[in-house]
């Protein structure tokens, strides 16, 4: 047989006996205090005699038959005549949660009932923690309080379980709400965050928490007003903004579209009168832990992605992250979860990454299947919640995290070969431009002639015209002896927006999100980045001519459009509710088609070699303007940039 209303669900013993865990003399006028009956279990056996005294305790409890499907499960009484030793071990183990039965309530006829959400015990009733009690006394307070702290004595778990509420089993008996078990069976649960990834992620755990939407709510009684002074820890996010989602591009260049700070974290302890059943009744799963986190500028494919996903990718590299947790991105006021958060997290984490609202709300059938969660339905009660936030880009090993994405979604990755046949352009240069089609800003103007000029390049003869440079750059090159040049949308597909990144040898691109697409681009590739009119060199610094730098696997080319002719105003630029400080970035580009064949002339005399582009870079040739003229664009990285670089370092990133 097998007994069932413990903390870790079915229990199965070594006898055929239906003995509850520390239990004395169930049903039967023998004083003996062990389990001896092998042929009629008391709990799921023969009915018993009845009792020639009046029990002192009732417990309803999920029996099971050994040799029978869950399905057979059903729900017995368990009276008892001779009280414990121990007053928390009338329905359940020592790491039980629900609370022993006096005298007075047993002649009441008061049946406990043992509350569970573990799969088997979900057979005996209510599936989601609400088997309801036969009759509900009205216990005293200081009774409840005295049970409470009396089972802590025993077993610090059982204070643990029961939260934060006067009464263990129901909030609805008033006090503070209700405490829970754990309804895990036979789960490893996952290993808890380092301490120093804490404190990088800038993380705070909590314990015996639930979430309910988008609020987490407190059970551990170390926090709970009838028990403690102490206040239960805030998690600030005050530094965590983002800018305003819209049809029209990045929503910073309105003046009420920028920096807007996401809510603040709601922490409360629990209460009797909360709303759902699973939080009058929690069951704080252990197996399923999830990590909370909070990114700034959330909707920013390129921010995202150099924010979080290159951190989370180092401390996944370096085997310090579980990718057992359940990673939860908690989106500004509940917005959906962009598209590419999922790519990016689900490469790392086992299970399906959600947003915090997805992940707390409330659901009529509370067996809704879900992917986030060990257990494999909606589930929002855990013993251990971690809440986290990351602010500040990384400026290194982002090639090598784009190259892990490649990796995983390998077998699933699209062809390309609608743009670029794998064996026809074996031996020719694959230039893409970022296309913008009806974008309000940074749009490529002439797009269509440069697409046309640049598809009648002859390699042969842009290497003839080289001449020292050609020389100069000479060794170990790639030749190629053809040039074909196609314009693409990004975002659209994301799977294909990889596969064609990797499969490419030059990225031609305005400043902006479609940038981040050369961290996925092979060894030696090019990223031709092309600056708006009076765009700040100071800020287009701080993103790819960095980035790319200190792993120079992606070589980084840039045209700056000086002359005005070359440039139009952006669809908003004169409307008030745009930000003067943004014109530049924003502004169209005409770009003169010399400008652009010389990169391209660059390219191919480098050939993907390293120490040729290292030339190039010093002697400045890697940043031009529109007209042709050098632009000093070196950024001092020491020993990490390109003045440093011996071509010696093993080169293992692909």
């Amino acid at each position: 047989m097998r007994y069932g209303p413990g903390h870790d669900g079915l229990r199965e013993g070594d006898a055929d006996c239906c003995c509850p865990p520390h239990a004395t003399a169930p049903l039967r006028h023998s004083s003996d205090t062990t389990c001896q009956q092998r042929t009629a279990s008391p709990c799921c056996g023969a009915a018993p005699q009845p009792a020639a005294t009046q029990p002192v305790g009732c417990c309803r409890c999920c029996c099971c038959s050994s040799s029978a499907p869950r399905k057979a499960c059903h729900m017995q009484d368990i009276c008892y005549h001779v009280r414990p030793s121990r007053r928390h071990s009338w329905c359940s183990s020592s790491k039980a949660d629900v609370a022993c039965l006096d005298q007075e309530q047993a002649d009441k006829g008061f049946h406990e009932i043992s509350d569970r959400s573990s799969p088997a015990l979900r057979q005996c009733g209510d599936p989601h923690s609400s088997l309801r009690r036969q009759q509900q006394p009205k216990t005293s307070l200081p009774l409840s309080l005295l049970l409470l702290l009396l089972a802590a004595y025993t077993d610090p778990r059982v204070a643990t379980a029961a939260g934060a509420g006067a009464e263990a089993v129901d909030s609805s008996a008033g006090g503070g709400g209700g405490g829970g078990g754990n309804a895990d069976v036979g789960c490893e649960p996952p290993r808890p965050l380092p301490e120093g990834v804490m404190v990088r992620w800038s993380c705070q755990n909590y314990s015996m928490m639930c979430i309910d939407q988008q609020q987490f709510i407190s059970y551990d009684p170390a926090y709970n007003p009838r028990l403690s002074r102490k206040k239960l820890p805030a998690f600030s996010v005050k530094d965590v903004v983002y800018n305003w989602p819209n049809p029209w591009g990045n929503g910073d260049k309105f003046e009420r579209g920028r920096d807007l700070h996401v809510a603040p974290v709601v922490l409360r302890v629990n209460t009797s009168e909360e709303a759902s059943p699973d939080l009058r009744q929690p069951a704080f799963s252990r197996c399923t832990s999830p990590v909370v986190l909070w990114q700034r500028w959330m909707f920013n494919v390129g921010e995202v992605f150099e924010t979080s996903y290159v951190r989370m990718w180092e401390e996944f590299h370096a085997g310090q992250v579980d990718p057992a947790l359940s990673l939860v991105l908690a989106t500004p006021h509940g917005l959906r979860l962009p598209k590419f958060a999922r790519l990016f997290f689900e490469a790392l984490y086992d299970k399906e990454v959600t947003s915090l609202a997805e992940f707390s709300a409330r659901r009529h059938d509370m067996r809704q299947r879900s992917n986030a969660t060990a257990e494999g339905w909606h589930v929002r009660c855990f013993e251990r919640v971690t809440l986290c936030r990351l602010r500040n880009r990384k400026e290194d090993t982002l090639c090598a995290a784009g190259a892990h994405l490649l990796r995983h979604y390998g077998p699933r990755l699209p062809p390309v070969s609608d743009l670029f046949h794998p064996e026809l352009d074996r031996e020719t240069l694959k230039v893409v431009f970022a296309g913008r089609p009806n974008a309000t800003g940074r749009a490529l103007l002439n797009e269509g002639e440069l697409l046309a000029a640049c598809n009648a390049l002859q390699p042969e003869e842009l290497m003839r015209e080289g001449g020292e440079l050609g020389e100069e750059l000479g060794g170990g090159r790639k030749r190629y002896r053809r040039v074909k040049c196609v314009s693409h949308v990004f975002g659209g597909n994301l799977l294909y927006d990889l596969a064609l990144a990797a499969s490419i040898d030059v990225l031609v691109a305005t400043h902006g999100a479609a940038g981040y697409h050369s961290f996925y681009m092979s060894r030696g590739s090019s990223l031709i980045e092309i600056l708006p009119y009076k765009f700040s060199h100071q800020w287009v610094n701080l993103y790819y001519a960095k980035m790319l730098q200190f792993e120079k696997k992606v070589f980084y080319w840039s045209i700056w459009i000086q002359d005005p002719l070359n440039s139009r105003p952006s669809a908003f630029e004169d409307a008030d509710v745009f930000r003067e400080a943004y014109a530049g970035r924003e502004r169209h580009v005409s770009l003169p088609w010399p400008a652009l064949r010389r990169h391209l002339a660059n390219v191919l005399q480098v050939g993907g070699n390293a120490l040729s582009y290292k030339s190039a870079y010093l002697s400045g040739r890697h940043s031009i303007s529109d007209g042709l003229q050098p632009v000093e664009n070196r950024l001092d990285l020491g020993k990490e940039g390109w003045e440093g670089y011996k071509g010696d370092k093993e080169e293992t990133t692909d």
